[in-house]
């Protein structure tokens, strides 16, 4: 009788977890990391090519909105994971709260091409006040990652919004927001505090940077 009950509970978990979990897998990066860590999802699960070519901006929205309201409580939180390749994202994108979108990161070294995850950012040239590439809700996540703008040239420097901004707009409170195993490889502007509904714990580790407006100031390594 004992174990009938604990097979049909067990059956009854599977059962649930396969409902409304996510696709949960152990990451082992090409690069070392200080972490182990588990991705809800990759941004392949949802069509990303990462080829430098083809523009994947929905495809990582899609995975992003995935890790919200998941199960009968509706809670948002969770990984997706972005594996080494050169994403062109033409779009913006929002990272919903307690969510992290983390790749795979190399430290750069000068005379040395980027390695690992690269973003290739093209949305909102001539304008710094437009959408940012990235928005974070609170509590959400940008690791280990690289972001590049093509057709930023070192000749012929122009106004680009920033690559990265905490605190979306019309929403309560952006606290918590972390960044962290950044290169800037010609960010404009590189990463920005809202100053419209900005919050507060802001964590920043390990953001490296070469940065085009000169006002632009980080802690971290650089180029």
């Amino acid at each position: 009788m004992k174990k009938k009950i604990c097979t049909c509970f067990l059956m009854t978990v599977i059962g649930l977890s396969s409902l409304y979990a996510q696709n949960w897998r152990l990451i082992k990066p090409v690069y070392p990391t200080k972490d182990a860590f588990v991705a809800g999802y990759s941004v392949t699960d949802f069509g990303a090519k990462g080829d430098g070519i083809t523009d994947d901006t929905e495809s990582f929205q899609k995975g992003l909105n995935s890790l919200t309201n998941v199960g009968p409580s509706k809670v948002n939180g969770g990984i997706l994971f972005v594996p080494a390749g050169k994403y062109v994202i033409k779009g913006n994108l929002n990272i919903p709260k307690g969510v992290t979108i983390r790749g795979e990161w190399k430290k750069p070294e000068k005379g040395q091409p980027i390695e690992g995850t690269i973003l290739m950012a093209y949305a909102g040239r001539g304008d710094e006040n437009a959408t940012p590439l990235i928005t974070m809700e609170p509590a959400a996540g940008v690791m280990d990652l690289a972001i590049w703008y093509p057709e930023q040239t070192p000749d012929n420097i122009v106004p680009y919004p920033a690559s990265i901004v905490m605190g979306k707009p019309k929403h309560f409170g952006n606290e918590y927001c972390n960044v962290k195993n950044i290169t800037l490889v010609n960010s404009y502007i590189g990463i920005a505090i809202s100053r419209v509904n900005g919050g507060g714990c802001p964590v920043f580790y390990d953001i490296c940077t070469a940065p085009q407006k000169l006002d632009t100031k980080l802690l971290g390594c650089f180029l």
